[in-house]
């Protein structure tokens, strides 16, 4: 039951008890008139107090609808997109640019005139596999070989040993052409040289396997 359905309660009570002990009261009969009323009335209020209190009930205990719960869309899960992978002649032409930038001057452009470098060329069937510095003049000609330690080099056979590096880019790219079994170069990142080639032609012959490195390659 409400507050406002005690409130009226009450007050009925109270009406009642003034009717029965109004000493003012002219006659029995009005009083048993007013009690009589009091009491009708009382016993309305109760009725619709509690057809209201039913109604709230059913109200409240009326089921509610449900609803399915919705399950959370998945989004499709994005596939990683693999790198684009270079081929070994786009290698082959990326770093022969950057060779050529570099003997430039790059940004500081000026005259060429040659580079040296520390050149080492093996092979089974000659004797010249030994590291060697080697100095490249501006016609791009192997013109001085020197040991490590500087001493000059006479012998003809390791000076016609030594190769500059633009017939290095050619040595392997006629191993291509030529369908060599096994081919590994390596270059370097900024000047674009190749720092170790693997050529081998035939890998069922002996002694035809040529490897070669290039180290410390600076201007002149």
């Amino acid at each position: 039951m409400s507050i406002k359905g005690n409130a009226r309660e009450s007050i009925l009570l109270l009406l009642l008890l003034l009717v029965v002990f109004n000493t003012n009261a002219t006659s029995t009969t009005i009083a048993e008139d007013s009690i009589s009323g009091v009491v009708n009335e009382w016993k309305r209020h109760h009725l619709r107090s509690g057809d209201d209190a039913s109604h709230s009930d059913r109200q409240l205990k009326r089921p509610s609808k449900k609803h399915p719960a919705s399950s959370p869309s998945q989004s499709p899960t994005a596939s990683p997109t693999a790198a684009p992978t270079m081929s070994r002649e786009q290698e082959w032409e990326l770093n022969k640019a950057k060779w050529n930038c570099f003997i430039s001057g790059g940004s500081n452009a000026r005259p060429y005139n040659g580079y040296e470098m520390v050149f080492q060329k093996q092979s089974q069937v000659v004797d010249y596999g030994l590291p060697y510095r080697v100095t490249v003049n501006k016609d791009d000609k192997v013109f001085l070989v020197r040991q490590m330690d500087g001493t000059p080099v006479n012998d003809d056979g390791i000076i016609d040993w030594m190769r500059t590096v633009d017939e290095v880019f050619q040595v392997i790219a006629d191993s291509w052409t030529n369908n060599a079994d096994s081919v590994a170069v390596t270059y370097d990142a900024e000047k674009g040289h190749p720092t170790d080639c693997n050529i081998d032609q035939d890998s069922g012959a002996a002694d035809d396997e040529i490897i070669i490195k290039i180290l410390n390659a600076t201007l002149r």
